[in-house]
């Protein structure tokens, strides 16, 4: 549920709350935070990930960025634009990178690729 909401939800619920119906381009933004923060945890999975090794702490550790996040998200007002945006792109970071590294490390553990 909180991959859902992360990566669903909070981008289209922050562009009706948090951006006028007349600024286009503040909507596009805020659509996009999702797109933006899915190339940040590809980046982190290339670069950081392999250098850290343990996989358990990192999966504890993204999971709780992510519930820090969603009670970061309800600090937030109509006037605080960079802080929204800011809290989705870490938020949606931590749950996409929570599925690299998930699905790496069962797909490396199978001994038969077949049994995907």
């Amino acid at each position: 549920m909180l991959y859902y909401s992360n990566l669903v939800i909070w981008p289209r619920l922050s562009a009706l709350v948090f951006v006028p119906a007349d600024d286009i381009i503040m909507r596009g933004l805020y659509a996009n935070i999702t797109n933006f923060s899915t190339t940040l945890a590809g980046l982190y999975g290339a670069c950081v990930m392999p250098w850290v090794n343990n996989e358990r702490w990192q999966l504890v550790s993204l999971a709780t960025v992510q519930t820090i996040f969603v009670g970061a998200l309800a600090s937030l007002d109509l006037d605080s634009k960079a802080r929204t945006i800011t809290f989705l792109m870490l938020a949606g970071c931590a749950s996409t990178s929570t599925s690299i590294l998930t699905f790496g490390t069962i797909s490396l553990g199978l001994d038969d690729q077949a049994d995907m």
